[in-house]
């Protein structure tokens, strides 16, 4: 594996030294531009090398999303709260290479830039579902649960479609979401599957767990 940035995780220092080197990068987003908001993924992870093997290296999406944006259009990134300190800092150095891609402070809202942006992008980030709910445009370059949600197109290809995949946007309506929250809870199993909740581990989770798994096997094995 070619990530070597989870062995300093633990170096504290390190981190403070990385971090302090390179906030200069970040800068506060100017809310009067046209801009899509892309939040950087927390790497290594199966978000990207699994769900999103093509783009994995975010470097090439980001390259292919920025030449692909109209003119007046900028890329604004920001980066992963738990990455800050962490991540090579040629990273930062070839986004800024870019006049039409920013580097964002960090802890800047991503709910306000999901609401100001023109678009949100993401490979497979939560943050899709988050704008999907606010019926924000939304293109994913990988996939997840909720990639055919209303209002959430799923791009194969990013470079050159940009501007094709806004002009066929619409917008989805409040009916359209409410009705695919409903059909997506109607799948839900009762207990928490999450491994690092320490709470999965407790008897009465463990119980649940085995009772969704019995019913949902019986549903679906004939």
């Amino acid at each position: 594996m070619y990530y070597k940035n989870y062995k300093d995780y633990t170096n504290d220092i390190k981190f403070w030294v990385n971090f302090q080197k390179y906030k200069h990068c970040y800068i506060s987003p100017d809310y009067s531009r046209k801009f899509v908001y892309y939040p950087l993924h927390f790497q290594p992870e199966a978000s990207t090398c699994v769900c999103a093997e093509k783009y994995e290296k975010q470097l090439f999406f980001i390259d292919s999303l920025a030449k692909s944006l109209p003119a007046d259009v900028v890329l604004y990134v920001k980066e992963h709260h738990a990455q800050l300190g962490h991540r090579d800092p040629h990273f930062y150095q070839e986004i800024k290479k870019y006049p039409n891609v920013f580097l964002i402070d960090p802890f800047e809202s991503s709910r306000k830039m999901v609401e100001k942006s023109y678009a949100v992008v993401t490979l497979t980030g939560t943050v899709a579902y988050e704008a999907m709910l606010l019926r924000k445009p939304v293109i994913m370059g990988g996939s997840m649960v909720f990639d055919t949600a209303p209002g959430i197109v799923k791009a194969n290809d990013i470079y050159g479609e940009f501007m094709n995949i806004m002009k066929n946007w619409v917008q989805p309506s409040r009916d359209d979401v409410i009705k695919y929250l409903c059909a997506l809870f109607r799948t839900y199993k009762r207990g928490n599957a999450y491994s690092q909740n320490y709470h999965e581990y407790l008897s009465d989770n463990v119980q649940l767990l085995g009772d969704s798994l019995y019913q949902y096997l019986r549903e679906n094995m004939n």
